[in-house]
């Protein structure tokens, strides 16, 4: 074997501050490299029989709408139906303390969505019907979509001004007068106008008008995807959609609408019919006894992850790799030149999953949550392996939005998990595979020499046997060049 490569012989037994460690490298050479890869789960496709699937349409526009603030003021949460309290329990978590205005804003989402409710199945107690025609119903949605359009301003403005430009600066003089961009961009300004101005100075009318605003975007976002490819074929404005900066502009009025839609579905006339109870998460913080700063300790913490993964791995998907000692050596030396945080946070939806976990243990006679947590930002990666591990080691179905595999390196584990250990391993576990099928610092291992494997018995019988003295000494002299190429 050549000297630029050699086994990675650092055995270690995972800990939580190891994760860390090991997510804070990965953090560094993808934000050297600009290179990341997407996570594993998604919406759920099989759920507890008390729970319809389109539940997580409404835990996730509930989570959307209790979003004030923009990044990173996101949230999660989970849902569990209480037959015995008639009630619903949401579970609410940030990875900080979960603002009160956040809490308020969810009890007064569900006081709209229960009179709506409540007001269609009595005018329709079959089902069917028209709703527009009520004052009453028409009245209440309209306040609802001012309360959430009041609460969501500041999230908005922050969302259109960070890529307003992007979407003015698009050169368009080639297309049609009649094109869909330029409804488009025209809905954006509209938007951006409007929140320029000085909040203070709104009145109801000015509110209402904002909210349609933002309906004209989302329509005309839909007749921008159905045109002739300006999407696909536009840099700055596929950034757009591969950003997520499209789907957030239109997500208030997406997450309204779903939840307007659900109060005359006859699926979800008895949920809201519930009282609803919400629990706030604490944060759980930490701090790291010490952390990778050299280039050698950085070396350190590549080398065991890959041990890791040779002796535990699934061969079918990371086979066993090797150090490419030149590649490690370039990164380690980028990535002692910054240090690490060593103030450490439990995420909101890991915290999440492990405090359903300890409820659950606490209090068995309790319904089963719903298993889906919503949360407003994409997963992180530990995130994303904390959660497939859980389901591993407990055998559950938790999913949550299909992540884009960014690595944090202030990620957290859990201080109170019943089985914690089992979970522990199993979380760096996928971390650590998941790493050696993506890094370029890991290589394949050479296959063994074919001189050094057993004999095989000859296949034919005598027919064959001048092949089989053929074949031996073709072998042998590819296991030379192998050898004279690797040095």
């Amino acid at each position: 074997m050549g000297s630029n490569i050699r086994e990675a012989e650092l055995k270690i037994s995972p800990t939580a501050e190891r994760i860390t460690e090991l997510l804070a490298a990965i953090s560094k050479l993808q934000n050297h490299y600009h290179e990341f890869y997407q996570g594993q789960l998604g919406v759920p496709s099989s759920l507890p029989g008390d729970y319809p699937h389109a539940t997580s349409t409404i835990l996730d526009a509930l989570a959307d709408l209790s979003v004030s603030q923009g990044r990173p003021d996101s949230i999660a949460l989970a849902l569990r139906i209480n037959r015995n309290t008639q009630s619903v329990d949401i579970i609410a978590s940030k990875n900080q303390d979960v603002p009160p205005d956040a809490v308020v804003h969810l009890h007064q989402i569900w006081y709209f969505l229960r009179r709506l409710s409540n007001r269609y199945w009595t005018i329709h107690p079959h089902g069917t019907g028209e709703t527009i025609g009520d004052r009453e119903f028409r009245d209440v949605s309209l306040q609802f979509a001012d309360n959430c359009v009041k609460f969501s301003s500041k999230r908005l403005k922050e969302i259109i001004n960070s890529r307003f430009l992007d979407v003015i600066d698009v050169s368009a003089d080639i297309l049609d007068p009649d094109h869909a961009f330029y409804g488009f961009r025209d809905s954006i300004r509209a938007v951006q106008h409007m929140l320029s101005r000085d909040e203070n100075t709104f009145h109801d009318e000015d509110w209402r008008l904002l909210f349609f605003c933002l309906r004209e975007v989302e329509k005309a976002t839909d007749r921008l995807y159905k045109s002739d490819g300006l999407l696909q074929n536009h840099r700055k404005l596929r950034s757009l959609v591969y950003t997520g900066w499209l789907s957030r502009v239109t997500s208030v009025w997406t997450s309204y609408d779903n939840l307007m839609k659900a109060t005359v579905s006859p699926v979800f006339h008895d949920l809201f019919s519930l009282e609803l109870n919400i629990h706030a998460l604490l944060p759980e913080t930490g701090k790291l006894s010490s952390v990778a700063q050299s280039a050698k300790q950085w070396e350190d913490v590549l080398e065991a992850a890959l041990a890791y993964n040779n002796e535990y791995g699934d061969p079918r998907y990371t086979p066993s790799g090797v150090l490419d000692l030149n590649r490690i050596e370039a990164d380690t030396i980028y990535m002692a030149q910054e240090g690490v945080p060593r103030e450490i946070v439990v995420h909101a939806e890991t915290k999440l999953l492990a405090a359903i976990e300890k409820t659950q243990q606490e209090q068995p006679e309790l319904p089963k949550a719903f298993a889906y947590i919503s949360t407003t930002e994409f997963p992180c990666h530990g995130c994303d392996c904390f959660s497939r591990a859980f389901n591993i080691t407990h055998g559950t179905s938790w999913k949550t939005k299909r992540g884009y595999g960014a690595a944090c390196p202030s990620w957290m584990f859990p201080s109170v998990l019943s089985t914690r250990d089992d979970v522990l391993k199993a979380t760096y576990n996928m971390i650590a595979t998941d790493w050696a099928a993506y890094y370029r610092g890991y290589l394949p291992r050479p296959a063994s020499s074919y001189s050094d494997s057993p004999p095989q018995p000859p296949r034919g019988g005598d027919v064959l046997d001048f092949y089989e003295e053929e074949a031996a000494d073709i072998m042998a002299k590819m296991t030379e060049l192998r050898r004279d190429m690797e040095n």
